[in-house]
């Protein structure tokens, strides 16, 4: 989960998706988009941001990682986690899917 995201978050998500890592817990952290994007790329991670640089860097060099982007501006945690809760079974057809990207609105 992109370092932006609460921590909280990718802590209620754990119930729901496999292996939810927030950026700054693998010392990514203040990172370059770029190093955590490919991080992801070499782990096997799905990016979950509300950031469009990722996508920007998955056009650019392609799939993997996959990129959740969540458009639905400054919210709080409750609400991007119910967002994602109620839109998980989309999410994990995506997983297993050749798609790269998908938006959450």
């Amino acid at each position: 989960m992109d370092e932006n995201l609460s921590k909280v978050l990718a802590e209620k998500l754990t119930h729901h998706l496999n292996h939810v890592l927030p950026v700054r817990d693998i010392t990514l952290s203040k990172f370059s988009d770029s190093n955590i994007w490919s991080y992801a790329r070499d782990n096997g991670y799905t990016i979950i941001t509300k950031d469009n640089d990722f996508l920007y860097l998955s056009n650019l060099y392609g799939c993997p990682p996959k990129i959740i982007r969540l458009n639905c501006g400054n919210k709080s945690t409750s609400y991007i986690n119910e967002l994602i809760i109620k839109r998980i079974d989309e999410i994990n057809i995506f997983a297993g899917n050749s798609e790269c990207y998908m938006e959450i609105i």
